[in-house]
């Protein structure tokens, strides 16, 4: 869950996320029928109208007929144009979540001092176009890690027949939501080992839009 260090950062997420939503909104509109079909034509049936009005009233005042026809004609145009436009959008774009993992600051490697126990802030980012929703996000910590229980988080650990991961802890984070351009933010309480090096940590994040995402992270063990 994010973590705001006052009001104002709660009410730029609330405008980001409705302006994603009023966006998103428009383009569904351009694309129904109402918007796409009815609309436009409503507008130039319309256009048409005042043109015979015209006609038929010429000599007399037609030119405010024509002005108003050339306007509706105008708008029934626009109103065509954006709709392919939205098309074109729609047909080479496919809206999907895209996901990016990383520890405080943005950062993909954190420092740890050897038998050092401390809260790593592990952020997950939705980069894409499209909301993610029933995100799972697995972490894999090296045996020679001591990951503990808290709140936001499952604690695993992989059978040691596991090919990929043997005997590895796996925090399983589940997420009902992920906006775009939010960073969800999990504090996992670890204790580095007592050897130095530096340690891969896998991670695995499942989404019921996209194929199984693998990124990966780097603890830094100094002595």
């Amino acid at each position: 869950m994010k973590k705001y260090k006052n009001i104002e950062q709660f009410k730029n997420d609330i405008n980001l996320i409705e302006k994603e939503e009023s966006s998103i909104n428009e383009k569904l509109f351009l694309l129904s029928v109402w918007g796409a079909v009815f609309l436009p034509c409503g507008f130039l049936i319309v256009s048409l109208f005042f043109s015979l009005y015209g006609l038929i009233s010429y000599p007399t005042n037609p030119e405010g007929c024509f002005v108003i026809s050339s306007f509706l004609i105008s708008i029934g145009l626009g109103i065509i144009f954006l709709t392919v436009r939205t098309i074109g959008w729609a047909s080479s774009i496919i809206p999907l979540p895209k996901f990016q993992i990383s520890f405080e600051d943005y950062q993909k490697e954190v420092k740890m001092k050897a038998n050092e126990k401390r809260k790593l802030s592990v952020g997950l980012d939705n980069n894409g176009d499209l909301l993610a929703e029933k995100v799972r996000l697995l972490m894999f910590f090296p045996p020679e890690f001591k990951v503990s229980r808290g709140i936001g988080y499952r604690l695993t650990t992989q059978s040691r027949k596991n090919e990929e991961h043997p005997n590895y802890q796996t925090v399983i984070i589940d997420i009902e939501e992920a906006h775009i351009g939010i960073c969800l933010i999990t504090d996992i309480f670890v204790e580095a080992p007592s050897e130095p090096d530096i340690y891969t940590i896998p991670v695995s994040i499942y989404e019921k839009n996209v194929p199984e995402t693998h990124l990966e992270l780097t603890i830094n063990v100094t002595e």
